[in-house]
Protein backbone atom coordinates (compact mmCIF):
# COMPACT_ATOMS: atom_id res chain seq x y z
CA UNK A 1 0.00 0.00 0.00
CA UNK A 2 2.84 2.39 0.87
CA UNK A 3 4.53 1.72 -2.47
CA UNK A 4 1.32 2.31 -4.41
CA UNK A 5 0.78 5.63 -2.63
CA UNK A 6 4.41 6.66 -3.21
CA UNK A 7 4.12 5.80 -6.91
CA UNK A 8 0.86 7.73 -7.23
CA UNK A 9 2.39 10.80 -5.56
CA UNK A 10 5.51 10.59 -7.72
CA UNK A 11 3.45 10.37 -10.91
CA UNK A 12 1.37 13.35 -9.78
CA UNK A 13 4.01 15.78 -8.51
CA UNK A 14 7.08 15.05 -10.65
CA UNK A 15 5.45 16.18 -13.93
CA UNK A 16 4.18 19.35 -12.21
CA UNK A 17 7.68 20.19 -10.91
CA UNK A 18 9.32 19.32 -14.23
CA UNK A 19 6.90 21.51 -16.16
CA UNK A 20 8.24 24.60 -14.38
CA UNK A 21 11.54 24.37 -16.28
CA UNK A 22 13.07 25.85 -18.27
CA UNK A 23 11.93 29.26 -17.09
CA UNK A 24 13.26 32.77 -17.58
CA UNK A 25 14.28 34.67 -14.47
CA UNK A 26 15.81 38.07 -13.81
CA UNK A 27 18.91 37.77 -11.65
CA UNK A 28 20.55 40.77 -10.04
CA UNK A 29 24.24 39.94 -9.79
CA UNK A 30 25.80 41.61 -6.76
CA UNK A 31 29.22 39.97 -6.51
CA UNK A 32 31.50 38.05 -8.87
CA UNK A 33 34.78 36.39 -7.98
CA UNK A 34 37.12 34.56 -10.30
CA UNK A 35 39.92 32.37 -9.04
CA UNK A 36 42.49 30.30 -10.94
CA UNK A 37 42.84 26.61 -10.22
CA UNK A 38 45.69 24.33 -11.22
CA UNK A 39 45.46 20.99 -12.97
CA UNK A 40 48.16 18.30 -12.86
CA UNK A 41 49.32 19.39 -16.34
CA UNK A 42 48.81 23.14 -16.22
CA UNK A 43 49.03 26.00 -13.74
CA UNK A 44 45.93 28.20 -13.71
CA UNK A 45 44.19 26.43 -16.59
CA UNK A 46 40.87 26.38 -14.75
CA UNK A 47 39.03 29.53 -13.74
CA UNK A 48 36.33 29.09 -11.13
CA UNK A 49 33.73 31.86 -11.28
CA UNK A 50 31.49 32.32 -8.25
CA UNK A 51 28.47 34.59 -8.58
CA UNK A 52 26.23 35.94 -5.83
CA UNK A 53 22.84 36.98 -7.19
CA UNK A 54 19.21 37.32 -6.21
CA UNK A 55 15.70 37.45 -7.57
CA UNK A 56 12.76 39.03 -5.78
CA UNK A 57 12.18 35.72 -4.00
CA UNK A 58 15.55 33.99 -3.57
CA UNK A 59 19.29 34.42 -3.09
CA UNK A 60 21.68 32.36 -5.21
CA UNK A 61 25.33 31.40 -5.18
CA UNK A 62 26.35 30.07 -8.60
CA UNK A 63 29.59 28.47 -9.76
CA UNK A 64 31.08 27.78 -13.16
CA UNK A 65 34.45 26.27 -14.16
CA UNK A 66 36.09 27.36 -17.41
CA UNK A 67 38.98 25.22 -18.63
CA UNK A 68 41.79 26.09 -21.03
CA UNK A 69 43.58 23.28 -22.85
CA UNK A 70 46.78 24.86 -24.25
CA UNK A 71 47.56 21.88 -26.48
CA UNK A 72 43.96 21.36 -27.67
CA UNK A 73 42.18 24.70 -27.85
CA UNK A 74 39.21 23.05 -29.57
CA UNK A 75 38.37 21.56 -26.16
CA UNK A 76 38.33 24.89 -24.30
CA UNK A 77 35.27 25.44 -22.13
CA UNK A 78 34.01 28.95 -21.33
CA UNK A 79 31.60 30.49 -18.83
CA UNK A 80 29.53 33.50 -19.80
CA UNK A 81 31.24 36.69 -18.68
CA UNK A 82 29.44 39.66 -17.21
CA UNK A 83 29.72 42.20 -14.43
CA UNK A 84 27.36 43.20 -11.63
CA UNK A 85 23.86 44.24 -12.70
CA UNK A 86 20.53 42.70 -13.71
CA UNK A 87 20.45 39.91 -16.30
CA UNK A 88 17.87 37.69 -17.93
CA UNK A 89 18.82 34.07 -17.35
CA UNK A 90 17.22 30.73 -18.07
CA UNK A 91 16.80 28.36 -15.17
CA UNK A 92 17.00 25.03 -16.97
CA UNK A 93 16.44 22.99 -13.80
CA UNK A 94 16.64 23.67 -10.06
CA UNK A 95 20.41 23.11 -10.29
CA UNK A 96 21.38 24.77 -13.59
CA UNK A 97 21.23 28.41 -14.78
CA UNK A 98 22.28 29.61 -18.21
CA UNK A 99 23.24 33.18 -19.11
CA UNK A 100 23.87 32.15 -22.74
CA UNK A 101 21.30 33.22 -25.34
CA UNK A 102 19.19 30.40 -26.78
CA UNK A 103 21.00 30.57 -30.11
CA UNK A 104 24.54 30.82 -28.68
CA UNK A 105 26.78 28.20 -30.31
CA UNK A 106 29.74 29.09 -28.09
CA UNK A 107 32.54 31.59 -28.17
CA UNK A 108 35.24 31.27 -30.84
CA UNK A 109 34.77 27.51 -31.11
CA UNK A 110 34.80 26.96 -27.35
CA UNK A 111 32.13 24.99 -25.57
CA UNK A 112 29.73 26.83 -23.27
CA UNK A 113 29.60 25.82 -19.61
CA UNK A 114 26.50 26.47 -17.54
CA UNK A 115 26.37 27.82 -13.99
CA UNK A 116 25.55 25.38 -11.20
CA UNK A 117 23.35 26.49 -8.33
CA UNK A 118 25.42 25.88 -5.24
CA UNK A 119 23.03 27.58 -2.83
CA UNK A 120 19.46 28.76 -3.26
CA UNK A 121 17.59 30.16 -0.29
CA UNK A 122 14.43 32.17 0.13
CA UNK A 123 15.02 35.88 0.60
CA UNK A 124 13.92 37.40 3.86
CA UNK A 125 11.05 39.86 3.59
CA UNK A 126 12.10 43.42 4.26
Amino acid sequence: MKYALAALLALTFVPIAASQYPKTITLTVTKISRSPKDTPNCEGCITVTTVEAHTAAANFILTCEATIYPEHTENNMVCSQFETGAYQARMLSPEIISFWPDDSPGTQGSRCVLYSVRVEEARTKQ
